[in-house]
């Protein structure tokens, strides 16, 4: 079988599975310190992992819902692919000095 059928086949039954589950407990999640965020570059030259740890936003879960509506936000010059001049240039393409934070 195909890795994107087994995948599909996969999350088909992890939702056939879940009303069997437990409730969830209800909760909120602070996104803040400890929450990180990776993205890839990938280049006919190389690959590139970037991260950044400082996101922004609160998560509040009632049951298996969301209780409040979802915002997330990441402030772009935290962006770090470790080649400075890299990340200038993202932050050049983004506009970051217009649109500082990416929000969600």
């Amino acid at each position: 079988m195909p890795l994107r059928q087994a995948a599909l086949a996969a999350l088909a039954l992890a939702l056939l599975a879940a009303p069997a589950r437990a409730a969830f407990p209800d909760t909120s999640y602070d996104l803040g310190a400890g929450t990180r965020v990776e993205y890839r570059l990938v280049h006919p030259m190389h690959k590139v992992l970037g991260a950044s740890g400082r996101l922004e936003g609160r998560v509040a879960v009632k049951g298996d819902r969301l209780a409040t509506p979802l915002k997330i936000k990441l402030p772009l010059l935290t962006l770090d692919s470790g080649n400075k001049n890299r990340d200038g240039n993202a932050l050049l393409a983004l506009e970051a000095n217009k649109f500082p934070k990416a929000v969600l």
